[in-house]
């Protein structure tokens, strides 16, 4: 089976302690991967290193063979990054925040599946409010709707089921379903792990520094 992901020799320092120490990894097509660690064992590291938020100190990387580690962030359209911040602007409407989601991202021919997405995830009605008066599980929606609207092959999923109600856990793993049906790759992270262990193929462990 062929790699969408591979990581090779990855570390990253912060205030000289070893966060992440000599990481290398492959990712194959159609997978879902989990990945396991206590609070601050270097989770988010990883996922802000890979979609390119944050360099490594050492190593090397590519997504479906194009360098992730340059200034060349050609790779980033074959990749959704879910991270524990919004990224979302609080004085703008969800559409008005998913819309610009899809124009970053030259999928702007995509606007019509926004409304599509928003019945199906229950979130209508809050469409055309500001994101300022959203709850953090109605944020959770949004970001749903972005994996469900535009293109990729990769999705880094960092604690995506944080703030999801039961309803919503029922979106979230079906569309993780759907998604590896469709031939693509989920790399998520998770502190429940009883959900991780029912919905993903294998997992990785972050301790001391070492991915196991």
């Amino acid at each position: 089976m062929s790699h969408v992901l591979n990581i090779k020799s990855v570390s990253k320092t912060f205030n000289r302690k070893n966060i992440l120490s000599d990481i290398s990894f492959s990712l194959e097509n159609g997978s879902i991967i989990g990945l396991e660690g206590d609070n601050g064992s270097g989770k988010t590291t990883l996922f802000k290193i890979i979609s390119g938020v944050m360099k490594p100190n050492n190593g090397e990387g590519k997504l479906n063979d194009c360098p992730i580690f340059s200034s060349d962030f050609v790779y980033r359209k074959f990749l959704i990054y879910w991270s524990h911040d919004p990224h979302f602007y609080s004085s703008f409407t969800g559409y008005e925040n998913l819309k610009l989601f899809l124009d970053l991202r030259s999928e702007s021919k995509k606007i019509e599946l926004i409304q599509h997405y928003a019945d199906k995830y229950q979130i209508s009605n809050h469409l055309n409010k500001e994101l300022s008066e959203y709850s953090f599980g109605q944020i959770q929606k949004l970001k749903l709707i972005q994996l469900s609207i535009s293109d990729w092959n990769l999705a880094l999923l960092d604690e995506p089921d944080s703030g999801m109600d039961k309803k919503g856990m029922v979106l979230l793993e079906n569309l993780i379903k759907e998604s590896k049906k469709n031939n693509k790759t989920i790399f998520v992270s998770s502190h429940n792990q009883n959900w991780l262990n029912d919905i993903v193929d294998k997992k990785f462990c972050l301790k001391n520094s070492k991915l196991i």
